[in-house]
């Protein structure tokens, strides 16, 4: 019984230490990134001070041009969209900004099913887990999204577990380019028009409509901008009528460019079906721009009238 109970505690003493020295790796490779999505991450947290900022999922890292926002405008601007990723995720880094800067203008290009429908929302925590130490707001959202998260952090492996591969190739060789200012263009044409958005039933998730609400009921010096970017078949508005009617409430601007006749059909400014390519962006992006210098009028787009 003596000798058992010795290897429980000799196997239990290996589990913490091999966790220990895991999170000793992991977090200077994560520190000392040299490109990648941890290299981009770690510069959001840390060092940005420009004055607007763009948020949201893929649709938002591949649709706006910091460069011409920055020359249209004559301020500083920096892409902070995040594939696969919303309102959760968004929400923790802006906080996390706010312990340090507050920005001038907040332009949130919005994705219903990542900042409106329901769904499992501990996906949207990875990309925070190796900031959860160094800010409160982080440490909040993780408690939102389930508080048995505080406990999971305890181990270093849990914080790094769904990252080892893209920390190391950050930290070694790159495999994804910075762009500029966190833009990530995409080349390419589309080759079809899929269907046109015939999904008639919606639901908020209550959780991310919390957020939107703080975010407008808090936003202080910073302006928020709402925007559904263009997709090439176009998309059923009323997915978007609760962020929408809570815009119109706090009187915050939403822009709903998804059916914009420009880009509707229209293949050679798309790489599929939701993303702009690269000539599409920057064509959206001085539109946007010309929306952002001139007035706060939200917008629609004619097929939406």
């Amino acid at each position: 019984m003596k000798r058992f109970i010795v290897k429980i505690l000799i196997f239990f003493s290996v589990v913490i230490l091999i966790d220990f020295a895991a999170g000793l790796i992991f977090s200077k490779f994560v520190e000392n990134a040299k490109g990648g999505d941890n290299w981009r991450n770690n510069n959001i947290a840390y060092h940005i001070k420009d004055d607007i900022l763009i948020f949201g999922s893929s649709r938002a890292i591949h649709h706006y041009n910091p460069k011409i926002i920055e020359d249209s405008l004559g301020v500083s601007c920096y892409n902070c969209g995040q594939d696969g990723n919303g309102i959760v995720l968004s929400y923790a880094r802006i906080k996390m900004l706010q312990e340090r800067y507050n920005p001038k203008m907040i332009v949130f290009d919005v994705t219903y099913d990542f900042d409106l429908k329901e769904d499992d929302k501990h996906r949207y925590l990875g990309w925070i887990k190796p900031y959860y130490d160094d800010f409160l707001s982080v440490r909040t959202t993780f408690e939102d999204v389930d508080p048995t998260e505080r406990y999971k952090m305890l181990s270093n492996l849990y914080q790094y577990n769904s990252k080892f591969l893209q920390i190391l190739s950050d930290a070694v060789y790159p495999m994804q380019p910075n762009g500029y200012k966190g833009y990530r263009p995409v080349q390419g044409i589309a080759t079809n028009v899929s269907e046109y958005d015939l999904v008639t039933s919606f639901s908020a998730d209550s959780l991310k409509m919390k957020y939107w609400e703080d975010l407008m009921d808090k936003r202080g010096e910073i302006k928020y901008v709402f925007v559904v970017s263009p997709t090439l078949a176009g998309r059923n508005s009323e997915r978007y009528k609760p962020l929408k009617d809570l815009c119109e409430v706090n009187g915050v601007d939403f822009h709903n460019m998804a059916n914009d006749p420009k880009f509707v059909g229209n293949l050679s400014l798309f790489y599929d079906g939701s993303h702009l390519n690269s000539s599409g962006a920057d064509l959206f992006t001085k539109k946007m721009a010309g929306i952002l210098l001139h007035g706060t009028k939200n917008y629609t787009s004619k097929q939406d009238d």
